[in-house]
């Protein structure tokens, strides 16, 4: 049987730069190839979230996460005690990316505990996936709510059902010594 995230054409969408609404490992995402710049700069476009703010990133392991730049020992360490799981993490990775990243020397990243989800990270490698609300608006509890904030703007949409607890994930920042600030429980 075939989970939500095999969904016949999601891979190839999101390879090619396609936009996603679909279930994340806490809430309803829109999500995009995270490798793709004009995939993200449309994302921002169908978020109205300007580029002074970046996106989690969700990736398959803690392996992908250091593709982004080697956040140095103490990070990691962070990095194996939360993950996998609801807990997303803004670090410096050492390389500058400037459409994903949270300011000058930032980024955010997840590796979700969801099983399901990684395997599809496997596929189509790291995602943004912030959650489906236009900038300043509640998350989106369904597909049905989610249709109503963006209509045509996305590619596809993924029913995975009512997700009545529509909680972000905890969001710390990870300093370069390995000290954790609490952003967002």
């Amino acid at each position: 049987m075939n989970t939500l995230y095999e969904t016949p054409g999601l891979v190839q969408c999101l390879l090619q730069g396609g936009i996603v609404i679909m279930p994340s490992d806490t809430i309803y995402g829109v999500f995009c190839n995270a490798n793709l710049p004009q995939s993200i700069q449309r994302l921002r476009k169908i978020k109205n979230r300007g580029n002074d703010k970046g996106f989690i990133v969700l990736a398959g392991s803690i392996n992908d996460v250091r593709n982004f730049g080697d956040p140095g020992d103490e990070t990691k360490n962070v990095f194996e005690r939360y993950w996998p799981g609801p807990v997303s993490m803004i670090y410096n990775p050492g390389i500058k990316y400037p459409d994903i990243q949270f300011n000058v020397d930032e980024i955010a990243c997840r590796v979700p505990k969801n099983t399901e989800i990684r395997l599809l990270l496997e596929k189509t490698g790291p995602l943004c996936a912030p959650s489906a609300n236009p900038n300043g608006l509640p998350p989106a509890k369904n597909i049905h709510e989610a249709r109503a904030y963006f209509g045509d703007n996305v590619d596809m949409y993924i029913d995975g059902g009512t997700i009545e607890n529509t909680k972000p994930s905890k969001l710390i920042r990870i300093h370069p010594d390995g000290t954790e600030e609490i952003l967002r429980e």
